[in-house]
């Protein structure tokens, strides 16, 4: 089990510095505000009333046990230590103890303090940033969406977040079009909670959102129902949808704010608010697939990698390359371990919906298997060297290569970690320190080949055909 007692991790993003951060307010309202609104499973997350996030220091602090919740994860509590430990599926825990600042280091950057987690009207509150890096088989990104900052929370593989909602085996997660402009022309930024009493005693609770319309380049939607999903800290689930009538009052900074209040039958340990836009045929957005829109697909390719390679790696996957043609992106990968069979459909739709969650827009995207070929190996011939670092230089003089001043064909091939070596004779695994020069081989190689000479490559699979 990997166990994170966090006395202070650093966010590489300075996701809640002053820089982003709204105001400082000393503790809960009451209002609701939510200084950054977060998204998970493409919904906003609210936590209500005084349980509502605030800043504090400069960092946001959020209600320990709902944001467990959502999150997926379990916490359990030690009133006699004051300790709260967060634990993921993944044998990953966190121990906070109350009223300890927590402070770190992360590389060379200087030592960075955060507020000490805290009790408020019996609420737990802890600073976001060391949970989420405390945990790190989650993901999360800052995003700035229609010049509001937002909090992407992301789970694209084990999908655990907003359990009991929606079908993990099936998700469908609508996210928003690469060129959509705004993404989200509704953004939530307050939620109130208020229990009312009838004369007979009975009770119930009254929710008020605020929500802001954000301006973008796309044209408004004729109408827009809103998605209101609330859960109570048992798991109860009350599920509602609001057709807006259009009314919104403006703010003293021009910003068009919506109020919407409804009732429920309990208390809510968080709200989840999607908006979903209505259009007449002739006023749907339609994006044009030109150039703007081949350049959008290549910023995600940049933004997904190198820094998702390890959740690929969970999914199974290696990426060998990506391609745009015909205003589509094409995502090649290999299987790790399997080098023969492509990616079955089941897990294409499940690397697809990974790259969606983690890029946060939805576009055309196909996935393509790199697979070996047996009859056809990427090169023949006999091993001339070994060099220090494992690399073996294959070189066969009854191929020529080259037109002017043709040469033989020659590579030097290092090996992927789950490459495998056979000697053909016998069928029997052989391992990379057995090999020797002079030995007669075949080797396949994955991905792209340097366009030197020798040429440089990856080797995922070996044939030892004779030692001399």
């Amino acid at each position: 089990m990997r166990k994170v007692i966090v006395t202070g991790l650093i966010v590489s993003l300075f996701v809640l510095t002053a820089a982003v951060m709204p105001p400082a307010k000393p503790k809960p309202s009451g209002e609701g505000s939510q200084p950054i609104p977060l998204l998970m499973n493409n919904y906003f997350v609210l936590f209500p009333g005084d349980s509502a996030p605030y800043v504090k220091e400069n960092r946001m602090m959020v209600p320990l046990r709902s944001f467990a919740a959502a999150l997926g994860a379990t916490i359990q509590y030690s009133g006699k230590e004051k300790l709260v430990q967060i634990r993921s599926s993944q044998d990953e825990a966190i121990d906070i103890r109350s009223g300890q600042p927590m402070a770190g280091k992360e590389e060379d950057l200087p030592e960075v303090t955060y507020p000490a987690p805290e009790v408020i009207g019996g609420t737990f509150f802890a600073p976001i940033t060391p949970i989420l890096q405390g945990l790190p088989s989650y993901r999360y990104e800052l995003r700035s969406e229609g010049g509001r900052k937002v909090l992407a929370v992301m789970d694209p593989v084990e999908r655990r977040l907003l359990p009991g909602i929606g079908d993990p085996d099936n998700p469908v997660y609508d996210y928003p079009h690469i060129m959509a402009d705004p993404a989200y022309p509704f953004v939530p930024t307050a939620l109130k909670q208020i229990t009312l009493r009838d004369q007979k005693g009975r009770s119930s609770v009254q929710l008020s959102l605020t929500v802001d319309r954000v301006n973008g380049k796309d044209r408004h939607a004729d109408d827009t129902i809103f998605n209101i999903i609330v859960k109570d800290i048992k798991g109860s689930v009350h599920e509602r949808t609001i057709d807006w009538d259009g009314k919104a009052t403006r703010a003293t900074d021009g910003t068009e704010q919506i109020s919407l209040d409804f009732t429920v039958p309990f208390q809510s340990s968080y709200v989840l608010f999607r908006a979903t836009p209505i259009y007449q045929d002739r006023n749907i957005p339609v994006y044009p697939a030109d150039h703007a829109f081949d350049r959008a697909m290549e910023n995600t390719v940049v933004k997904l990698f190198p820094d998702q390679l390890e959740v690929l790696t969970r999914l199974g996957v290696e990426p060998i390359a990506t391609d745009i043609q015909n205003h589509e992106l094409i995502h090649y990968v290999r299987r790790i371990g399997e080098h023969r069979e492509p990616l079955p459909a089941e897990e294409q739709e499940r690397l697809k919906q990974a790259i969606y969650e983690l890029t946060g827009r939805f576009f055309p995207l196909r996935i393509e298997t790199d697979t070996i070929n047996e009859n056809k190996p990427s090169i023949a011939g006999y091993i001339k060297e070994i060099d220090k670092n494992g690399r073996i230089l294959i070189e066969n003089p009854d191929h020529l290569i080259g037109y002017e001043n043709p040469v033989q064909d020659a590579l030097w091939g290092s090996f992927t970690e789950d490459a495998v070596i056979i000697r053909k004779s016998t069928g029997e695994k052989m391992e990379a320190a057995e090999l020797k020069a002079g030995m007669k081989v075949e080797g396949w190689t994955t991905g792209m080949i340097a366009g030197s000479y020798p040429g440089q490559g990856r080797l995922i699979q070996l044939h030892v055909l004779s030692d001399n």
